[in-house]
């Protein structure tokens, strides 16, 4: 079974949902891995707050696992909120994952109330037929409880660097990712 922890970055008003997807019998061997990134002292590794032979590390540990990763990065209208931009972006990044045969999906929490809006939206998702139930469940866990998110945030990161133009860790992960690029403008 596929399973698929999920971040965000926002860019210049871009917003970047990402995914790494991993078997069930290799997660404890990832969140082994990922626990490993954690400096003393730090509640979780993050990738903002790294320098370069850390990202690198981040990236290293992903290259190492058999993983699979999906991002969606949506350009959006200006003066569009991100709750907007998340829920135009996720409209394709659920059914996606699904399409990947992913099923169960976990987020890092945003608190109670954003955390339910994601499930509204799967839900409501559901209800239109669009991702047909049971096909996908939801979860959310906090970024400190659950070290595999870390790596699903270098995935956002290193897209976030190549579009500042440091192409170095989009390089090292494009060949397991799949990116997808929506323009806000045009839904």
């Amino acid at each position: 079974m596929k399973i698929a922890w999920a971040d965000e970055s926002i860019l210049d008003g871009a917003y970047i949902l990402g995914a790494v997807v991993l078997e069930e019998e290799v997660i404890q061997n990832a969140r082994q891995a990922a626990a490993k990134l954690r400096r003393p002292g730090e509640l979780k590794a993050h990738w903002y707050e790294r320098n370069k032979k850390d990202r690198d590390a981040m990236i290293g540990t992903l290259r190492s696992l058999p993983v699979s990763g999906l991002i969606v990065a949506r350009v959006p209208i200006i003066g569009e909120r991100n709750e907007r931009q998340r829920r135009k972006s996720m409209e394709l990044f659920l059914p996606l994952l699904v399409g990947s045969n992913v099923k169960t999906v976990t987020f890092e929490s945003r608190g109670p109330k954003n955390d339910q809006r994601d499930r509204d939206m799967l839900a409501a998702m559901q209800a239109q037929h669009r991702i047909y139930a049971p096909a996908l469940t939801m979860h959310h866990a906090r970024g400190i409880d659950e070290p595999i998110l870390w790596l699903a945030d270098a995935l956002c990161g290193a897209v976030v660097a190549e579009r500042h133009g440091v192409n170095r860790w989009w390089h090292m992960v494009q060949d397991f990712t799949q990116l997808v690029t929506l323009d806000g403008s045009t839904g």
